[in-house]
């Protein structure tokens, strides 16, 4: 294992860049051609690493050096910046000037005699230039960091030093973050206008990230460690401060083949480093900044106003400074965190007592405004308030607004919600009715079945008829076919009207199918297409005509068959609420393509049933259409990637416990292990399939 590494491990990476840099650095010292280059990124993004790099490569050439750097100190003193101009073994090149100090000798040197010992600031100016063009008559470079501090009066001087680099053969490198304020702006057009060379130092790109990444953890870096890391957004200091600090902190897990990372924590370290810039910054700075990080990387100025009880313009002048520091940045309009690890690291410096009623604050603003359901939720999640029948809305809003496009999120909430919920019956139901719908959607069965079972003990009797539904719907989905139609009638039984049953009957048909009795099944999608006719309910009439086209099939009139799947696809996809797709008419139609053989049409299917799953989240459908794919495969005689879909099958199935699929896969299997002439294989999975 490595020891820590600091900016020294980058230094051979930006490979393009860097070449470029050093043949600037040798055309001065083969020609004699001067000039001025300016590197300008934000902070940690390796400005000040590759001007070392330069002078390495002058240092090599032979060139005398002289390099200073500005601080935020610096910048009330005058001439601070310039009269620190050094040489590696420490000599000053403007010593004899006295510039900090404001006294100017009587002599010079070569520079000449200047009969004064207290002169203007212009005179004083003048000397410096005086002396630099004396000190660079040979190839020399010079190095001035962190011009965005740099004191108004060597501001000057270094205007002056730019454009005697163009004409004598030295070369002047500046570095300065992207935005710049002190009033140097002027400095920085006025090198524009000499033509110098104006690098924005870019982000480390993929590969290098994982490079320095390696070069700093001492070994392949797991694809959990490279995905933290890239919070860093391609910032050296960022990656390095955060990657030495797991080291420190012993976060590290060093197996073989990679290292790992214990936690997703950011080590003290960084949290330090940010807190110490933010403590510069001011006490106002950070408070705005502590408030951003709470909303996340994006930033909503109205709630943060919200929140902070301030007036959105009174916080545009700490915003401003933030921006300016490099900790926020504005992005073609919307205010963000410039990385998500600088966001996590002043996060994480609040103690969780601040942080949860900094959510809780958060949540009522954004719901003033009206803002986004599952944002809201979200932060009522984090705010982890439980006394506050307001909050439990939220929570059910935010699950509703997700439970089609993402389930997780919307247990996620309605988790926090149970919760909160305590002895409160009702509200008890209605939670757990909305997490039974999202646990299905998952393919979670076991989950599913229990909180169905749980709320038959105690759900209201207009919801009896839907929970029996589900519980009927799930037993099929997990193999117990008998226990499905058993809880089926009884919910058909219960229902209250048309429409009620005649989603129950056409799921009833479907289980029937399932089982291979085939004339019950027949009666009973009949019955769901009249019923379904009736309410004009989709589902009743979609999977009714498909079980019926499934029947003509059997009977051999497959012409009729695709006829009336098509058709009942067209009305699926006519319900906008994706309800129809849900009893899976588009793999009816598949499968009756495939008897007809054909493929094509099959093929269609399992891709369009592919992004039905996605759109609807019906993840219990996925292993269904991967046992068809595999049989598509088979078909065509494609044995290996038979297999490959088979087993994808038998995956999918085993996570969403989708008894049907696993045993059609198993199915493909045994025919693919015949054809390879491996007998015993294929006993296997007949056996697996039974």
């Amino acid at each position: 294992m490595s020891n820590a590494i600091t900016s020294s491990s980058y230094k051979p990476l930006r490979a393009v860049l860097v070449a470029e840099l050093c043949s600037i650095v040798e055309r001065c010292a083969d020609q004699g051609v001067g000039g001025v280059v300016r590197l300008h990124g934000e902070a940690g993004i390796g400005k000040t690493t590759l001007a070392e790099t330069m002078l390495a490569v002058a240092d090599r050439c032979g060139m005398p050096t002289w390099r200073s750097s500005a601080s935020s100190i610096s910048q009330a003193l005058p001439f601070a910046v310039v009269d620190r101009l050094s040489s590696p073994t420490g000599e000053r090149m403007l010593a004899d000037l006295g510039l900090h100090d404001g006294a100017i000798p009587d002599a010079v040197g070569a520079a000449g005699a200047i009969a004064t010992s207290q002169v203007s600031r212009f005179a004083r100016r003048e000397a410096a230039t005086v002396l630099f063009e004396s000190r660079c008559q040979v190839p020399s470079l010079v190095f001035v960091d962190d011009l965005q501090w740099v004191d108004m009066a060597s501001a000057e001087v270094i205007g002056d030093l730019a454009r005697t680099a163009v004409t004598h053969p030295v070369l002047l490198i500046v570095t300065h973050r992207s935005i710049v304020g002190n009033g140097i702006g002027e400095l920085i057009d006025s090198l524009g206008a000499l033509g110098s060379h104006s690098i924005a130092v870019p982000a480390l790109g993929a590969a290098d990230t994982h490079a320095l990444v390696a070069a700093l953890c001492g070994g392949q870096p797991s694809e959990a460690l490279l995905d933290r890391a890239n919070g860093a957004s391609g910032n050296p200091f960022l990656l390095c401060e955060y990657v030495n600090g797991l080291l420190a902190e012993g976060q590290l897990i060093i197996g073989d083949d990679e290292v790992g990372v214990e936690s997703g924590e950011v080590p003290e370290s960084l949290r330090l480093a940010v807190a110490r810039e933010l403590q510069r910054l001011g006490e106002e700075v950070t408070m705005v900044v502590r408030a951003c990080s709470v909303q996340g990387i994006d930033i909503d100025v109205g709630a943060l106003a919200a929140t902070l009880d301030q007036n959105a313009i009174a916080l545009a002048a700490p915003l401003d400074v933030a921006v300016a520091a490099g900790l926020l940045e504005d992005r073609a309009g919307c205010l963000m965190f410039r990385h998500e690890l600088l966001r996590a690291a002043v996060y994480l410096q609040m103690p969780v007592g601040v942080r949860k009623v900094a959510h809780q604050q958060l949540a009522t603003a954004l719901a003033d405004q009206g803002a986004n359901a599952a944002l809201v939720g979200l932060h009522v999640v984090l705010g982890e308030r439980t006394d506050d029948p307001a909050a439990i809305e939220r929570l059910q809003l935010a699950a509703k607004a997700t439970a089609t496009s993402a389930p997780e999120d919307a247990l996620t909430f309605l988790d926090s919600a149970r919760s909160m919920a305590g002895v409160d019956l009702d509200l008890q139901r209605i939670i757990e009715l909305a997490r039974l719908v999202a646990f299905t959607a998952l393919g979670r069965m076991e989950e599913a079945e229990a909180a169905a079972n749980w709320l038959l003990e105690v759900v209201e009797e207009a919801d009896r008829s839907m929970v029996l539904a589900r519980l009927g719907g799930i037993a099929t989905i997990m193999g117990d076919s008998a226990r499905g139609l058993e809880l089926l009638d009884q919910a058909s039984e219960c229902a209250s009207g048309d429409l009620e049953r005649s989603p129950i009957l056409a799921m009833a048909s479907l289980t029937c199918a399932t089982t291979g009795d085939y004339e019950r099944s027949r009666d009973l999608a009949t019955q769901a297409l009249e019923v379904g006719n009736r309410a004009n309910e989709p589902v009743g009439q979609s999977v009714g005509m498909a079980l019926l086209a499934r029947m003509s099939t059997f009977g051999n009139d497959i012409s009729e068959g695709l006829r009336l799947g098509t058709r009942v696809v067209a009305i699926a996809d006519a319900d906008l609420t994706g309800t129809a797709h849900a009893y899976i008419p588009v793999l009816h139609l598949g499968l009756t393509a495939f008897d007809a053989d054909q493929l094509d049409l099959a093929t269609a299917m399992v891709a369009k049933g592919n992004e039905l799953a996605d759109r609807y989240n019906m993840a219990w459908s996925l292993p269904l259409f991967g046992s068809l794919a595999a049989g598509i495969q088979y078909r065509l005689g494609r044995l290996d990637e038979a297999q490959a879909e088979a087993e994808v099958a038998i995956d999918l199935s085993e996570r969403t416990v989708s008894r049907q699929a696993t045993t059609w896969a198993h199915a493909v299997q045994a025919l693919v292990a015949i054809d390879i002439g491996d007998c015993e294989a294929a006993e296997r999975c007949v056996e697996a399939a039974e």
